[in-house]
């Protein structure tokens, strides 16, 4: 259970978003390769433009091998 002051925080976090390269819950998470550094969903991490090359997956944290 979140306490009143994270309530607040995560509210304050998913109204206005993330900073550059962060998502989640108080933004604690760090996104994954998006193309044009590190563009992701402030609440899920899906990378909205795409990874970059040699990463794949919504969020773009596998490392894709040839």
């Amino acid at each position: 259970m979140f306490s009143k002051r994270n309530d607040v925080l995560f509210l304050y976090c998913m109204s206005l978003g993330c900073g550059k390269g962060y998502y989640g819950a108080e933004c604690s998470q760090v996104c994954g390769w998006c193309k044009n550094t590190y563009d992701c969903h402030h609440v899920n991490g899906t990378c909205l433009t795409g990874c970059e090359s040699g990463y794949i997956g919504n969020m773009c944290k596998t490392r894709k091998f040839v």
